[in-house]
């Protein structure tokens, strides 16, 4: 549809707010992240159960233990803000705190 080369921002709320900020502004393919465009009629059980494109792979691993090992290695006021960090916005190259998330410089500063 090409809708998204007119949007500057995304509003998001809570969980969806990590997965917009990965798509506004993880250094990698919109394809790569979210997996080539679908013809719903083409979909298959084969197709569905295939390893899924950057995002869904990491929204659909286990994250019990995940959070139990960052849980052990946090203060417990800042435990879930890392476990956000490192489990969701790492592998992204978005988890580091003294980093702006904007496309540039002059981005953050206006």
């Amino acid at each position: 549809l090409g809708l998204m080369r007119n949007v500057d921002a995304i509003s998001a709320v809570s969980g969806g707010s990590w997965a917009s900020s990965i798509y506004m502004f993880a250094n990698v393919s919109k394809s790569k992240l979210l997996g080539d465009a679908t013809d719903i009629s083409q979909l298959t059980m084969a197709a569905l159960q295939g390893t899924p494109p950057d995002l869904g792979n990491l929204v659909t691993k286990p994250m019990a233990s995940l959070l139990f090992d960052v849980y052990q290695k946090s203060a417990m006021d800042l435990a879930w803000e890392n476990f956000v960090s490192e489990v969701i916005l790492d592998p992204f190259g978005l988890g580091h705190s003294d980093a702006f998330m904007a496309n540039s410089e002059a981005d953050r500063d206006r």
